[in-house]
């Protein structure tokens, strides 16, 4: 949702949050229980131009790689998979 926003992320990289940040280019990817580091990377975030261009990699993201029709084809691509290994049982 940050994303389809033009919000650069801040993110622990813990889970799955890491791995959708492009750290540097849609926002930052940090390790996690580092305050200094969250502050880091806001003040990063407002330096020169790196909001905006951060801002317009966030929108590209949504509209490259978060769309909805990429998730629903991801998703009956999986169905398929299961679909097919259930009926070689």
């Amino acid at each position: 949702m940050a994303y389809a926003a033009g919000v650069p992320v801040i993110s622990t990289d813990v889970g799955g949050l890491g791995e959708m940040t492009e750290d540097g280019k849609t926002g930052y990817v940090i390790a996690p229980g580092n305050p200094k580091a969250i502050a880091d990377a806001i003040i990063k975030c407002f330096e020169g131009d790196n909001y905006e261009k951060m801002s317009q990699n966030a929108r590209r993201a949504a509209a490259e790689q978060f769309n909805w029709e990429k998730i629903a084809g991801q998703t009956a691509a999986v169905y398929h998979r299961f679909a097919a290994m259930s009926q070689n049982d």
